[in-house]
Formats: structure tokens, C-alpha cells, sequence
């Protein structure tokens, strides 16, 4: 027998098996290569035999089995596809000491990342890079339906308007598009973009609404000194839903040594802005930096979890490493800067995971910078997975992480008669947000989350700088985890499409309406507006909006 043949043999025998987990497909395999005398199959061979068969005879077709299947299946285990792409090299306005400032790279980032190292072999075209990594995702057996943008490569804010829009567009497109369209060789250029391009822009989030790879959110990263009202209209016309800002330290002494350009109560004043235009706020801090100890370090954390007019919704500690092509390199060369001990970096990081509000995801540890291009650092490149370990050894003194990534259900199936509605309450940035989520009791996993925010203006009596949101209660995230499924389905026992969406929306109209708001407002990505359309939302501007009406 060819390999072909054994490898459709082996996904028909491994569908009669029932085989639903990664030991019992090992044995499989190793049976085959017994008896056939060949390498351990790949699965990227079972999943292109896998999808011939279903073409074939649709009845074989079996969940459970692409998901046993699928290759790094944690990609998809938050609910989303999280695609990266990246802008063209250009000039920031800051001037940061860590910051490397690489030739030909993006402010901030190393040429041998591996996102970078994706951008620059498809030239930083967004076309390229987006079906490029939508092939990679579906070549590994995923769905990739609901897809979540996210955008990288310096101070976005700081890119000419027209290149945003230009690049914003052709994101979509190939979204649009998908794998099946010949790709026109279009180059994306930083000046001298047609006059048509927001018309065009506008035409291909329309198409997005009801296309096959959805774009469920699109962040971005800025500083925060340039957060304005007016970045902030432009930043929803383009469907952007989260920010990404440097906040770095929250002492001004530290801010200031680094060369930051900005102070801490920039940082209050665009957290503030962002929250009340309902955008998720992804924070940046930098553990370890020049001039701060390990104390102020930890205080640090403590303001961000603490300060009403710090909280955050997502965070990326950055632990600050000396890097080629940056100020810091020189200091460090010059005896003037020094990381401490990996340890005491270790230590500190169990610390803030033992206090992490529940409403925080946790998203990064560490920067995906390789080990070569590290002068020095107290950080480890396996951090995560380190601490991770120390905690789960020692749980009769740490208890386990509590933010949001560490308990999502990811792949587990979700027991339907353990699942409690919850509400965490807080202040924020002047204004008031719920948490609202359903858990599995019985594993401590979140199944499904909901931000409702009641913006400053509802307590100051001020008016509301977008008109849309005048009088409206905030919905800035609706998300259900569990492994990623395409819209439509419904598979036993995960998480999505368990009406679990439909169940947070309830809950937050009621509240709304209990504190006296009109209308409901939801900062939606472009492939989920159908969603919100099936739910009683309209269109408005660039938000999605219900009428509350009056019981």
C-alpha cells in the first residue's frame, strides 16, 4: 500500500475506534507503523486524509475527532483564531531607553521574532501575511471562523491616517477573500493612498459581516499619550475593539529615567477615554526596569489591580531585557544597568499571580524574543511554564493563578449542571463595570464572560463625546471559550454555542435597565454584528445598539 492509502486507512479505522484522545491515537500509530513498516504518521497527514473522506461521505464526520486531530490545538482553545500581523518599519515618536530601534524593523521589535520573521519574509503586506497564517491554522486542522486581529509594529497612532486605513482594508480583504481568491500583488505603501480607500474600507467590513473568516476583534498598540476623542472615533471606523498601551511603570520618577515621554497621569486620562468609547485596554508593564527595585515593582502591580483609575482588562508583563540596538545595551556595556537575579524575577511574578483580580487575563509573560538576541535579562524564555510548575508543587502555599487565562475551559467539557452566573462589581476610570460570567463550579474553569461598563458620564451627568453612546450602558466584551467551532455548529459538551452568549446578554440588558439606562451599547467586531442583529441590536454609527424599553 502507498502512504496515501494507509494514511485514509488509518483515519477510517481511528473513526470506527471512536478514538477521542491523543493516547489512544498514539497507540494507532504505532499499530500502523508495526504493521506497515513507516514513520509515525503526522497529523497534518491525517487531517488532509481526514477531510478527502468527509468530502465523500459527510456522516463520517466527527468533532471529536478533529479535535483530537488538530495541531496545537491551544491556538484555538480561547474560543478565537488570534492572527498577528504587522505594519512596515517608520519613525516612532518615542524615544525609550529599552526600545530597540533595528534597521529596516518596526520600533520595538527584533528581526529574528517570529512574527517579525513571518512579516518580513511576506514584505509586511497584510494581505500576505493574513492568508498566510490562515493557511497555517487550517492546514492544522482549525476552523479559523472567528478570527481576532491583532496588529503590531510600534506606535500605530504615529502611522500616516492613510496607511492605517490602506492596511486595515487589505486585512479585511484577504479575510474576505480567504484561500480559494488568486491574490492581486498590490503592495501597501506608507504615502500616497487613493483618495476611494474609505469607501472601500467601509465596503469590505460589509462584506466581513457574512464572510467564511470573520473578524471578531482588532487590536491595536499606542502609546497613551496619543489617546485622544478624535484617535479614538478614527480608531472605531477602522472596527478597531481593543488597545494596546505601553503603560511600562506606574511611578513617574521610573517613566521619567526610562524615557518614556509621558507620565502616569496620561495614562489615567486614556484609560479613562478608552473605557468610556467601550474598548478593552490591554496594559504593557515592564518588571526589572533601569532605576526601579523589586519593591516598587510589586507596588507597581498592586496600583494596576488596586487604583480605580489603572484597571485594566488584559496585561502583558514584559520582564525588560537588553537587547541589541537599543540605549540600554550601551548602559549595560557601561556597568550602569543590571538585571536582578532570575530568581528574585521568579519570585516576584508568583506573588502578583497569587492576587490577580479574577476580571484580568493574564496574556503574556514574557516577550517572544530569542534567547540569542539577549544580553541580559532575569527572565527565562519557558517563564510561564516555570512558575506554573513552583506553583503547582508548592499548593499547600500558593494557590493557582486566578486570571482569566488560567481558568477558561479551553477543551474540557463544560458540566451543565454546575454552571453558576456571577457578578464581580468595581470601580473604574469614574465609571462602574460588572463582570459577568458563568463558571463551572466544579472545575473552577470560566466558561463565558461579559464586560458591562456604566461610563463616567452616567455619574458626572457630563455628555458623551461619541453621540451614539449618549445615555447607553457599555458592552465592551462578550466572550465565550472553549474550542473554537464554526458558526452555525453545535458540538456536545464544549462551551460555545451552549446559548451561554444569550444568557450574559440577558443578564446585562437587565442591569442596564435596573439603573435607569435607555439603550445598550456594544463595541462589536465586524463578524459579530449578525450575532448582535439576531439578538434585537441595530447598527448605529459604529456600535451595535438596543432600545431598552420599560417593563
Amino acid at each position: 500500500m502507498i502512504l496515501s492509502q494507509i494514511t485514509k486507512h488509518f483515519v477510517q479505522e481511528a473513526l470506527k475506534r471512536k478514538i477521542l484522545n491523543i493516547n489512544d491515537l498514539q497507540k494507532l500509530k504505532n499499530e500502523f507503523s508495526s504493521k506497515y513498516k513507516i514513520k509515525s504518521l503526522l497529523n497534518r497527514e491525517l487531517i488532509l486524509a481526514y477531510k478527502k473522506i468527509v468530502q465523500e461521505k459527510s456522516d463520517l464526520k466527527s468533532l471529536s475527532f478533529e479535535r483530537v486531530i488538530r495541531k496545537r490545538s491551544v491556538r484555538t482553545e480561547s474560543g478565537i483564531t488570534s492572527v498577528t500581523i504587522v505594519t512596515k518599519p517608520y519613525a516612532c515618536p518615542g524615544k525609550c531607553v529599552f526600545c530597540p530601534t533595528e534597521k529596516g524593523i518596526p520600533k520595538s521589535y527584533a528581526s529574528n521574532e517570529p512574527g517579525i520573521m513571518r512579516a518580513i519574509l511576506n514584505d509586511f503586506d497584510p494581505k500576505r501575511q493574513v492568508k498566510n497564517r490562515l493557511q497555517a491554522y487550517i492546514g492544522n486542522g482549525h476552523t479559523a471562523d472567528k478570527v481576532e486581529m491583532i496588529i503590531l509594529g510600534g506606535t500605530f497612532s504615529f502611522y500616516p491616517h492613510r496607511y492605517q486605513t490602506d492596511f486595515v482594508r487589505k486585512m479585511y480583504e484577504a479575510l474576505n477573500e480567504g484561500l480559494g481568491a488568486k491574490m492581486k500583488d498590490e503592495k501597501c505603501k506608507i504615502e500616497n493612498v487613493g483618495s476611494k480607500m474609505a469607501k472601500t474600507l467601509q465596503k469590505a467590513q460589509a462584506l466581513n459581516e457574512k464572510a467564511e473568516h470573520r473578524c471578531v476583534g482588532l487590536s491595536v498598540e499606542t502609546r497613551p499619550d496619543y489617546i485622544t476623542e478624535k484617535e479614538l472615533l478614527r480608531f472605531r471606523k477602522l472596527g478597531v475593539t481593543r488597545i494596546e498601551i505601553g503603560v511600562q511603570h506606574t511611578v513617574d520618577r521610573i517613566l521619567t529615567f526610562n524615557k518614556r515621554g509621558h507620565d502616569i497621569g496620561a495614562v489615567k486620562d486614556a484609560m479613562r477615554l478608552m473605557k468610556d468609547a467601550g474598548f478593552k485596554i490591554t496594559s504593557h508593564l515592564m518588571p526589572n526596569l533601569p532605576g526601579a527595585t523589586i519593591t516598587e515593582d510589586y507596588q507597581m502591580f498592586l496600583d494596576v489591580f488596586n487604583d480605580p483609575d489603572l484597571r485594566t482588562d488584559w496585561l502583558k508583563i514584559y520582564p525588560c531585557s537588553v537587547v541589541p540596538f537599543s540605549e540600554l545595551e550601551q548602559w549595560f556595556k557601561q556597568g550602569r544597568y543590571q538585571s536582578y537575579e532570575q530568581q528574585d524575577l521568579i519570585d516576584l511574578l508568583i506573588r502578583v499571580k497569587q492576587i490577580v483580580p479574577l476580571y484580568i487575563r493574564i496574556t503574556r509573560l514574557i516577550r517572544d524574543i530569542p534567547d540569542t538576541s539577549i544580553l541580559s535579562s532575569a527572565s527565562v524564555s519557558n517563564l510561564r511554564q516555570e512558575i506554573h510548575q513552583i506553583i503547582s508543587k508548592n499548593q499547600s502555599k500558593f494557590q493557582m493563578c486566578q486570571c482569566i487565562r488560567c481558568r477558561e475551559i479551553r477543551s474540557a467539557e463544560v458540566n451543565l449542571a454546575k454552571t453558576e452566573l456571577n457578578i464581580l462589581e468595581y470601580e473604574a476610570q469614574g465609571g462602574k463595570e460588572f463582570f459577568i460570567s458563568i463558571d463551572d463550579m466544579s472545575q473552577n474553569k470560566l466558561c463565558a464572560n461579559l464586560r458591562l461598563r456604566f461610563p463616567s458620564q452616567y455619574f458626572s451627568r457630563q455628555k458623551h463625546f461619541i453621540k451614539e453612546l449618549e445615555g447607553a450602558a457599555l458592552i465592551r466584551e462578550l466572550h465565550v471559550f472553549g474550542n473554537e467551532s464554526s458558526i452555525g455548529s453545535n458540538q456536545r459538551g464544549l462551551a460555545q454555542h451552549k446559548g451561554f452568549g444569550g444568557q450574559l446578554l440577558q443578564q446585562a440588558e437587565l442591569k442596564a435597565k435596573q439603573a435607569g439606562f435607555s439603550k445598550i451599547a456594544v463595541i462589536s467586531g465586524i463578524g459579530v454584528r449578525e450575532y448582535y442583529r439576531k439578538n434585537g441590536y441595530h447598527l448605529e454609527g459604529s456600535y451595535m445598539l438596543k432600545v431598552l424599553r420599560k417593563s
